[in-house]
C-alpha cells in the first residue's frame, strides 16, 4: 500500500521535490546529512512549487541556514571557560569571566531565560540598568571612592558579548542578538603619583620584611604579580638581570616574557635574600596544611604593609604605584619612551597620556624655575 505522500510528488530541482501531505504541500530535501521534511505551511501547488523553488536556489548556493541545537547557558559558559583555559589564559582572568557569567546566569534565571537562544539585546539592556542600579547602591555605602564601577560593568557586559559571539561561531544560535549593543568605555581614573624622593622616603619607612620587595617594584617597574612569580632560576646574578617569564601556572599580563636590567639597589637586596624556596620572595608556609601561601595572600600582606607605611607618610597610592613612579621618573629624567616600554612591558595609552602629562608639567616648572615665571627674557 502507497503512502499518502507517494500519491502526489513533484520534483522540482535537482535537489528538491515536494510532496501533499492530507491537504499540506511539504518539501524533501538533504541537508546537514540527513532527509528534511518541513512543511511549506500551504495548500495551493503553485505557492509551494515557488517556495520549493525558492529552497532549491538556497541549496544550491550553500545558503540553507544550518539547523540549530537548544543549547542551555550553562553549557555555553563551560564550554567558554574551557576554551579560555585552553588558550592558555591567566587563572585569574577565567576566574574573572567566570564570576561575570554566573552574575549573568543568575540575572537571566529571574527573567525566565535558560537557553542561549533566549539572550537578546532588551535582556541585555535589562542586565545592564540591574548592574548600575547594584553599582550605585555599592557606591553608596562603600568608604573606597577610587572603586571604578563603570569598569566592572564595562567589564561584564564584554564578557556576556564575547559569550554570545562565542555562541554564534559554534553554530548555537543563527544570528547576533546584540547588534548594536554600546558598551561604554569607562574612564581611566587618574592614577596617584609618587616624586622619587617620595619613593625613597617609602622604602626608609618599610619594614625590614618588605624592604627587598618594594624595592624591587621601585627599581624594575614590575608589577605585584611578577614580582610575587619571581623565581630564583629568572635572576642572572653575573649578568645583572631578571627574566619576567610564564610558568606552568602563570604568565605576564601582557603574555610576553622580558628582561630587566637589575640595579645594584635590587641586587644587593635579593642576594641577602634565603634561598629556600623556589621563589624569589618567600611565601609565609601555612600552620595547618604546611604548605606555602598563595599568591593572592603573598598580595593582601604585602598591600597592607605599604598601606600602613602610607598611612605614615600622609600619601596615597598602591603596590602599583612604584611602576608608574619609575616610568614618570624615567621620563622626566630623559629616557626614551621605547626604553621604558622595554622594562616594564606593555602601557596602557592612557597611562603614557598620564605620564606625558606629568612630564610636560615638569617641563614648564623647570623652565620657568631656570627664567622665572614673569621673566620677559
Amino acid at each position: 500500500m502507497k503512502r499518502t505522500e507517494d500519491l502526489e510528488s513533484v520534483q522540482v530541482g535537482d535537489l528538491v521535490s515536494i510532496f501533499k501531505r492530507g491537504r499540506v504541500w511539504y518539501a524533501n530535501y538533504q541537508h546537514d546529512g540527513r532527509q528534511q521534511r518541513p512543511s511549506l505551511k500551504t495548500k495551493v501547488k503553485n505557492v509551494a512549487l515557488k517556495k520549493a523553488t525558492e529552497l532549491e536556489i538556497q541549496l544550491q548556493q550553500g545558503n540553507m541556514p544550518r539547523k540549530v541545537t537548544k543549547v542551555s547557558l550553562e553549557e555555553v559558559q563551560q564550554e567558554y571557560l574551557a576554551k579560555l583555559e585552553s588558550l592558555g589564559r591567566a587563572p585569574s582572568t577565567i576566574s574573572h569571566n567566570k564570576t561575570a557569567l554566573n552574575g549573568l546566569l543568575k540575572f537571566a534565571a529571574t527573567k525566565n531565560v535558560h537557553w542561549i537562544s533566549q539572550i537578546d539585546l532588551p535582556l541585555i539592556d535589562d542586565y545592564c540598568d540591574d548592574l548600575r542600579r547594584l553599582a550605585l547602591a555599592k557606591r553608596a555605602t562603600n568608604s573606597n571612592k577610587h572603586n571604578n564601577f563603570q569598569k566592572t560593568i564595562s567589564f561584564k557586559l564584554t564578557v556576556a558579548r564575547s559569550v554570545v559571539l562565542y555562541a554564534l561561531r559554534k553554530k548555537y544560535i543563527q544570528d547576533d542578538p546584540l547588534v548594536g549593543l554600546r558598551i561604554e568605555k569607562p574612564k581611566t581614573p587618574r592614577q596617584p603619583f609618587w616624586t622619587w624622593q617620595e619613593v625613597q622616603n617609602i622604602l626608609n619607612a618599610s619594614p625590614p620584611e618588605r624592604i627587598a620587595l618594594f624595592t624591587t617594584l621601585a627599581y624594575t617597574g614590575m608589577r605585584i604579580g611578577e614580582a610575587i612569580h619571581l623565581e630564583w632560576s629568572d635572576v642572572d646574578f653575573r649578568n645583572c638581570f631578571i627574566h619576567i617569564q610564564a610558568k606552568p601556572d602563570w604568565k605576564p599580563k601582557s603574555g610576553e616574557d622580558r628582561v630587566v636590567p637589575m640595579v645594584e639597589q635590587v641586587r644587593s637586596y635579593l642576594n641577602g635574600l634565603s634561598k629556600s624556596q623556589k621563589w624569589v620572595f618567600a611565601r609565609p608556609v601555612k600552620v595547618k596544611s604546611g604548605q606555602p601561601c598563595s599568591a593572592a595572600s603573598m598580595h593582601r600582606a604585602a598591600l597592607r604593609d605599604l598601606q600602613a607605611v602610607l598611612k605614615e607618610l600622609k600619601l596615597s597610592g598602591r603596590l602599583h604605584t612604584f611602576r608608574h613612579a619609575l616610568v614618570t621618573h624615567a621620563l622626566i629624567s630623559g629616557t626614551p619612551a621605547p626604553v621604558v616600554r622595554d622594562w616594564v612591558g606593555h602601557l596602557d595609552p592612557e597611562m603614557i597620556r598620564d605620564y606625558t602629562h606629568i612630564v610636560d608639567s615638569t617641563s614648564k616648572s623647570k623652565m620657568n624655575d631656570l627664567f622665572g615665571s614673569g621673566s620677559g627674557t
